[in-house]
């Protein structure tokens, strides 16, 4: 992320007056890496969180691994029990040639399912993305008593999301020409994988390298293009069960958030606006980011997820109880989390009374210091409902000592009078005690909020 000179000055005076003197987060669980033996293969997995909170299991897409999920995990760990494994062919798991294994979905599937029984989970939420998509409906079907819920980043269920760029691999289905499948080999390149990191992001530049090093590493690996080509032709599979898929959500009704990268040039957001058919209470949100959403939105990303948990499954508290023996950085992304979702009330019950709230001098809504929720209410969140379309507050980091915590990140949205976007960096200072936020200091340059609001 990057910051303003202003706001690094800011940040400065905030710490210092706070008495930080490292960026450390002491707050973040440890994330731990394993190897098991499941099917006589080398299994490898991330893991973090007290495994006995509610358990999040993150199936990543294609030509990923759980490396994808590397900044997500100790968000959720906060609050859950997350396991990301690496399917075989894929990361750091082992990859057996196409002779010795057959490599189709319903083969991954059952891996990851004996996976999973390993480590004895009676129950869990499902996180899928891409190739976790048809995996972890197929743990749906085969066991809807254990599924919690379903979080879909790109993780697609419905012919209307498939997109234009489908159209290769439907050919390769008809015909497994010498043709078809050298158009099909394109994917496996670095352009493509680069591509696939770079199509329909604000700032490709957000993405770091290592992340599509780390995917072409494995599809260089010797036969591993026979892997995927294997599983490009499976894919058709998937789509044959949509309707079977579509089926066990009507039955079962699960709780479904899809949170989806827009502009992604393979699943197009009409694939998650298509769970609202099957559950109708579906919560959906569009990001202005593209397929690998997580690499420019993972803040918000966590945000969502944590809220719809915590509503859902009953732990964490949710805002309308918040409780006194929280951590002040969670009470913080309780808050963003509220605001961005234009939840007045939940933000609202966050608020100690009184408080001491300063925003930026020359932000369009400072007005001195409030020291109420109702000036909050009235002086901040109904001119932000009434300025903004999909505002929003989004932190990439924290850096948290005792009651204090320091937020880093930027706001988001589209002026209401103007169709402006903002992606204006800002620094927070909060202060949180028994639950609740006390104080708050804003730090950013207003000059770019200024421009949308006139």
């Amino acid at each position: 992320m990057k910051l303003t000179w202003l706001t690094l000055a800011a940040l400065a005076f905030a710490a210092a007056s706070l008495g930080i003197h490292t960026p450390a987060r002491a707050a973040d669980p440890a994330v731990t890496h394993h190897t098991t033996k499941i099917a006589g293969l080398n299994l490898f997995y991330r893991e973090a969180g007290d495994p006995a909170r509610p358990t999040i299991v993150l199936l990543h897409g294609f030509p990923s691994s759980s490396h994808m999920y590397r900044d997500l995990i100790p968000k959720l760990a906060v609050q859950y029990h997350v396991i990301a494994p690496d399917y075989p062919g894929f990361g750091l798991s082992d990859q057996p040639p196409v002779a010795e294994f057959a490599y189709t979905f319903d083969h991954l599937a059952a891996v990851t399912d004996e996976f999973l029984n390993s480590l004895k989970l009676a129950k869990y939420s499902i996180y899928i993305q891409d190739y976790g998509s048809p995996i972890g409906f197929r743990l749906f079907v085969k066991h809807p008593e254990k599924i919690q819920a379903i979080i879909t980043q790109n993780g697609n269920a419905y012919e209307a999301g498939l997109s234009p760029a489908w159209q290769p691999f439907r050919a390769y289905w008809q015909d497994k020409s010498a043709e078809n499948e050298a158009k099909l080999r394109g994917f496996l390149t670095l352009e493509t994988t680069k591509f696939q990191y770079s199509a329909g992001f604000r700032n490709p530049a957000h993405v770091s390298p290592e992340a599509w090093a780390h995917d072409q590493r494995t599809l260089d690996q010797p036969g591993n293009a026979e892997i995927q080509l294997a599983l490009f032709y499976d894919y058709q599979n998937n789509v044959k069960q949509y309707a079977t898929w579509h089926a066990a959500l009507r039955q079962h009704t699960p709780p479904v958030l899809a949170v989806w990268g827009k502009n992604d040039p393979f699943f197009l957001p009409a694939g998650a606006q298509a769970f609202t058919q099957d559950v109708p209470d579906a919560e959906i949100h569009l990001l202005d980011t593209g397929h690998f959403a997580l690499e420019e939105d993972c803040g918000e990303i966590a945000e969502y997820i944590l809220h719809f948990l915590g509503e859902k499954l009953g732990s964490p508290p949710s805002h309308e109880t918040a409780s006194s023996s929280a951590l002040p950085e969670s009470v913080v992304q309780q808050f963003y989390a509220a605001v961005t979702r234009g939840d007045g009330p939940g933000a609202l019950a966050l608020l100690n009374d009184p408080l001491e709230w300063t925003e930026t001098a020359r932000f369009p809504y400072y007005s001195g210091t409030w020291h109420t929720p109702e000036e909050i209410r009235t002086q901040l969140l109904i001119p932000l409902s009434r300025d903004w379309a999909e505002f929003a507050p989004a932190a990439q980091e924290y850096i948290a000592t005792g009651d204090r915590v320091i937020a880093l990140g930027t706001y988001r949205g589209t002026s209401k009078k103007n169709g402006i976007k903002i992606n204006t960096a800002f620094a927070h200072a909060w202060t949180v005690r028994n639950g609740l936020i006390t104080k708050f200091d804003m730090f950013l340059d207003p000059q770019e909020v200024i421009e949308a609001v006139k």
